[in-house]
């Protein structure tokens, strides 16, 4: 996940990814202890994807999903509405295709994993948050979105 589009996606400044990593190695950030107890590594894994605006490929600086977790989890703490709406609708995902499968039934298909995704997303922000939000973040969601499911197209009726 790149650095820039999870702090896009906890409606957070592009550097404040960086700025955290930065603080847990140092040890000066007051959440140092807790992300490393959560088991943030920090380590950042430089990708060439695809731009969305051109048919060129540009350098991303990744992070783990772990390490994804973790910074949710600490924006979800430190009581961004943006990281409660993430965990709610990654959770809601992630547990339905968990019991079809524990009952024999077939998962989730790549578009249904996605309405269900954005639908408990959208519930779990308040009308007023969502006007508050830019397009542009909405875009790095997105953008995140088409990286981890391998660059398919999304349905742009979603936005």
């Amino acid at each position: 996940m790149g650095k820039a589009s999870i702090a896009g996606a906890l409606e957070y400044s592009k550097q404040w990814t960086g700025r955290v990593i930065s603080g847990v190695a140092s040890g000066k950030n007051k959440n140092s202890q807790l992300l490393t107890e959560w088991g943030l590594s920090g380590v950042a894994s430089r990708v060439e994807v695809s731009s969305p605006t051109n048919t060129k490929y540009v350098p991303v600086d990744t992070l783990s999903l772990k390490d994804f977790r973790c910074l949710i989890r600490l924006a979800d703490r430190m009581g961004k509405k943006e990281a409660s709406a993430l965990i709610d609708a990654l959770l809601d995902v992630g547990i339905e295709d968990w019991f079809r499968l524990a009952f024999g039934q077939s998962q989730l298909t790549l578009e249904e994993k996605r309405e269900k995704f954005y639908k408990t997303y959208a519930a779990s922000i308040s009308f007023e948050d969502w006007l508050k939000m830019d397009r542009e973040d909405v875009l790095m969601i997105i953008e995140s979105l088409i990286f981890l499911s391998r660059n398919q197209p999304i349905n742009q009726q979603v936005i």
